[in-house]
């Protein structure tokens, strides 16, 4: 388990969060959710046809107790960015 972060790594983080949110709205991608990952902060997009220009996007599959999700994700700027597929949620 990780030790809870102190002020400045809490500082440092939210600034890269802040720096990949404005970058990915720069790009005319929409930001849907912000949130704590395991390892990187992780925004959530809405799928769209700039997605596809994303290099190195890895598709996962996933089945749980909600259901099959599909998505892709990549990791630009400190930052995991993750968009549904189409039909990716059952």
């Amino acid at each position: 388990m990780s030790k809870p972060l102190n002020f400045v790594e809490r500082q440092m983080l939210d600034h890269v969060t802040d720096g990949c949110v404005s970058w990915l709205k720069a790009q005319g991608l929409e930001v849907l959710k912000v949130q704590k990952g395991p390892v990187l902060p992780l925004i959530t997009i809405r799928n769209s046809k700039l997605c596809e220009k994303f290099e190195g996007a890895v598709r996962v599959f996933e089945n749980g107790p909600k259901g099959k999700k599909r998505y892709r994700f990549v990791t630009r700027f400190g930052c995991e960015v993750r968009w549904m597929e189409e039909g990716g949620e059952a």
